[in-house]
């Protein structure tokens, strides 16, 4: 590692650095610790005097507000008393009663306290809701109940609702007694204006106070709860020098309760904590200049040693050995001087000897090295020969692949050409390979070699099944070392136990999956890394071909198809026909034809446009094909005609079938559009023939005599079938007879 000369240093990594601002961070901290303790315990004797004096002050606020109840009640008492001597029908016409009013009345103006009567059923229009409550509890219980209502008129008041009986219907009606509590009546009760008085309500709602310059803080459900439960709460709001709030719960009667709050500033805590803090900083900055100016000398000097001890070791790491200090004292740092000293003349021998041995190795790792360097050259020619080897193997057997699959374009001899030159390129103990379509949504096996291809017959798997789905799912190359240990072997679904080791590969060409191969060898771990290579160039290459073949067939396919039905077309149902006349003949064996016309097609077409008659005749399409065997041959001859061609059927069975057609086509139901149709349905007129060799029955006579049926069919009233042979073909009308 390398050391810095002593003025390369920087500043903060210097030794008298890191020892002087530990002094100068102590220095400050433990001045600002004393200055927060003593502002902490000044702030507690302050808020503590102060707390006594809000609850004194508090304590004359409470009396006052509960002597101003009391007052009431007994005002409240004695209108009674007055109402029922009045009421008295022995005080009738009695003078005294009613001066007693008057001076009662008298001395409730001077108190300041008014009163109104209310009938028992007031409380159902009075527009304010608290003095409907009031009023009601007042009704239920009989006794007089107290409120303080903060929105009965101009200025806030303490109420009482007092029953009486009402002398006239014999009912209940009630004395509502107030007096004011608002802004005068708290600056009454409190002259000194050091302190302030708020009234909330029971949930803690600022009602009325005596002066705006103070701020209460907001009080919480658990607050709230001490306080209405009759503890006192001191509070602290604003900063860490504004407020102190007392708060209390007034109860009103049995029914109501006030939160009285008196608050006080605290200016002279916050003149006091200012004024120490200021004094504690001076006292800081003196501590701090004086104290650093005398323990800098210190370091200065106590660093000089140090300093010439850098400045010899920056020599020696220049390679200096013969640098010595001078100037030894006698204390720690003369014996490190000295130690110093005697470990350079030391490193100078053993830098001597050092160079000595290298010179000597130097020459020895140079023997060696060129040793190496013939033996590395060897190694690397021995594995570029393997590795040539190796590639020309691959190439050969791509090449043999290639010209295997190159010669042929059927997917049957290609699969076998794929499944013969992998097993004998790779040496494999056996090989499987899988096809799939999406139309049929599993992997069929197509081709094998190494085990008998009948004891893999009809097996398919899906995508989610196996090794095989696995590979075909994901398109990555899957490959099980041991097949007997793995948990997803399906062992062909149970028709093989399949031992050793096995690579499944993908068939794929742009994201398409053609098929799966998979390789098994007998051995466990028996294929090589570089095996792998040539198995994935080996697929790609077969799914190449195999994607070609697949195209030529679809190019092959649609030439004989019809573009809407899917159905065979008119030039491709003459070439089967002609090879089926042809075995007709041969084999002496029946062959019928079915001509078949949808009924009313122009009607619908016009009605309904031609998209919609498209849709039909895909459905009729779709239809005829899943109703006839595997052998027959549906076409669509043109229009809204279609053909079917039954070999190996007689007469009787072509015209059981296509009965069977005609129902199933009137039975079926097509968007409603059927509706439109004169028979409510969509129906088929049908007809049916049967070639005749012995009479030398030609392809075209053996056509044409079906559509005479049809036309047969159509002039009968349609919707129906019929039949002819050679014999009853005589009589029928010709094609213009007939109006479609």
């Amino acid at each position: 590692m390398d050391i810095l000369p002593l003025s390369q240093l920087r500043r903060r990594n210097r030794l008298r650095n890191k020892i002087l601002l530990p002094f100068f961070f102590s220095i400050i901290l433990f001045g600002t610790a004393a200055t927060v303790g003593s502002i902490g315990f000044i702030r507690t004797v302050i808020e503590k005097s102060i707390d006594e004096r809000l609850y004194s002050t508090h304590e004359i606020l409470y009396r006052e507000i509960k002597s101003l109840e009391i007052k009431l009640s007994e005002y409240s008492k004695r209108l009674l008393f007055i109402t029922n001597v009045v009421s008295s029908p022995l005080n009738d016409n009695d003078n005294t009663t009613s001066l007693l009013r008057e001076s009662f009345f008298s001395t409730l103006e001077n108190d300041n306290i008014f009163v109104a009567s209310f009938p028992g059923n007031a409380g159902d229009y009075l527009y304010y809701e608290p003095i409907q409550e009031l009023f009601s509890q007042a009704l239920q219980s009989g006794q007089p109940k107290f409120r303080y209502l903060g929105q009965t008129g101009t200025v806030p008041t303490l109420a009482v609702a007092a029953p009486f009986p009402e002398r006239d219907n014999n009912g209940i009606g009630i004395y509502f007694l107030q007096t004011p509590m608002d802004k005068s009546f708290l600056t009454r009760l409190s002259p000194n204006s050091t302190y302030y008085i708020t009234l909330l309500s029971a949930t803690g709602a600022p009602i009325i106070s005596n002066s705006d310059d103070i701020s209460l803080p907001e009080l919480n459900a658990e607050q709230l709860s001490a306080i209405q439960q009759g503890e006192h709460l001191y509070l602290s709001s604003g900063s860490l020098f504004s407020s102190r709030h007392l708060f209390h719960a007034v109860p009103l009667g049995t029914n109501d309760m006030l939160i009285l709050a008196t608050s006080a500033k605290l200016n002279e805590l916050g003149v006091i904590i200012q004024t120490i803090a200021l004094r504690s900083i001076l006292t800081l900055l003196a501590a701090l200049i004086v104290g650093g100016y005398v323990f800098i000398r210190m370091l200065n000097k106590l660093m000089q040693p140090i300093n010439s001890l850098l400045i010899a070791i920056d020599e020696v790491r220049k390679g200096n050995l013969d640098y010595r200090i001078d100037n030894i004292s006698v204390d720690e740092f003369g014996l490190l001087r000295t130690s110093f000293n005697d470990m350079t003349i030391d490193l100078k021998h053993l830098y001597e000897e050092k160079m000595q041995r290298q010179n000597e190795l130097a020459v020895a790792n140079e023997k060696l090295n060129h040793q190496k360097t013939i033996a590395q050259k060897n190694y690397e020619i021995e594995k570029a020969n393997h590795l040539l080897q190796e590639h020309i193997t691959e190439l050969t057997a791509l090449f043999q692949l290639n010209r295997a699959m190159i010669t042929t374009i059927d997917t049957k001899e290609l699969f076998e050409r794929i499944v013969e030159t992998l097993y004998a390129t790779l040496n494999c103990d056996m090989v499987v390979i899988f096809s799939y379509r999406d139309e049929d949504n599993c992997l069929k096996i197509v081709s094998s070699s190494g085990i008998d291809r009948e004891l893999l017959d009809g097996v398919t798997m899906k995508l989610d099944e196996g090794i095989t789905g696995l590979t075909a799912r994901k398109q990555k190359l899957v490959y099980i070392k041991d097949m007997n240990a793995e948990k997803k072997n399906l062992n062909y679904k149970g028709k093989l136990k399949a031992h050793g080791s096995m690579v499944s590969v993908p068939l794929c060409v742009k994201m398409r999956t053609y098929g799966v191969i998979n390789l098994h060898k007998n051995r466990t771990d028996g294929f090589l890394n570089n095996e792998f290579k040539l198995i994935q160039a080996a697929a790609n290459q077969a799914a190449m071909a195999l994607e070609n073949a697949l195209l030529y067939e679809q190019t092959k396919n649609l030439s004989y198809t019809d573009e809407l039905t899917q159905l065979a077309n008119r030039r491709y149902f003459f070439e089967v026909s002609k090879r089926e006349m042809a075995q007709s003949i041969r084999f002496n064996s029946p062959l019928s034809l079915a001509m078949i016309d949808i009924d009313y097609f122009k009607s619908l077409n016009d009605t309904h446009g031609h998209l919609m008659g498209d849709r039909v005749l895909k459905k009729v399409a779709q239809l005829l094909n899943e109703h006839t065997r595997e052998a027959d041959i549906v076409g669509r001859y043109g229009g809204e005609e279609f053909i079917v061609l039954m070999p190996h059927t007689d007469l009787d069975g072509a015209a059981n079938l296509a009965e069977k057609i005609r129902k199933l086509i009137s039975c079926e139901s097509f968007e409603s559009l059927e509706q439109d149709q004169p028979e409510k349905s969509l129906t088929l007129s049908i007809g049916v023939t049967i070639f005749a060799p012995g009479d030398h029955d030609t392809m075209q006579q053996f056509i044409d005599r079906a559509d005479r049926a049809l036309y047969l069919a159509k002039r009968n009233g349609r919707n129906r079938c019929e039949t002819l042979t050679i014999d009853t073909d005589q009589n029928t009308p010709n094609r213009s007879d007939v109006t479609t």
